[in-house]
């Protein structure tokens, strides 16, 4: 059943000229797979104008119609894993945590570089404390 349409994809910065999601698209232009893969990607969410018009599609369709591929900055399975996150804590679908922050890497299990620091820089400090 879907929740949640509209014409917003025509504007989605993943289908501008260059800048498509096609696995095929992105092997062609030496963007392996794993974490380069979704950074990438990551970036290109960030810089697009209907970010949160693809997260309400995203979460609020179902089922995902976006089922193991990347969008709204999240994995798959980074999105299944906030839905369980905020399901587990009585709290409603919303945005998730910004990369590079502690509560992401718990969150959405996020690991680029900047939540992986962020993490990394909060077992430091918990370190020097005691």
């Amino acid at each position: 059943m879907v929740l949640y349409s509209g014409d917003w994809m025509a504007d989605a910065a993943c289908k501008s000229p260059g800048k498509p999601w096609n696995p095929k698209f992105l092997e062609a232009i030496g963007v392996e797979m794993g974490l380069a893969r979704q950074d990438y990607c990551r970036n290109i969410c960030e810089s697009c104008p209907v970010y949160l018009d693809c997260h309400r599609w995203v979460f609020f369709t179902r089922p995902d119609p976006s089922a193991h591929m990347f969008a709204a900055g999240l994995t798959y399975r980074q999105r299944r894993r906030w839905r369980h996150y905020c399901e587990d804590h009585g709290r409603p679908v919303e945005l998730p945590p910004a990369c590079g922050t502690i509560s992401r890497y718990i969150a959405v299990e996020c690991r680029c570089d900047d939540c992986k620091r962020a993490a990394g820089e909060a077992v430091d400090g918990e370190q020097q404390q005691t």
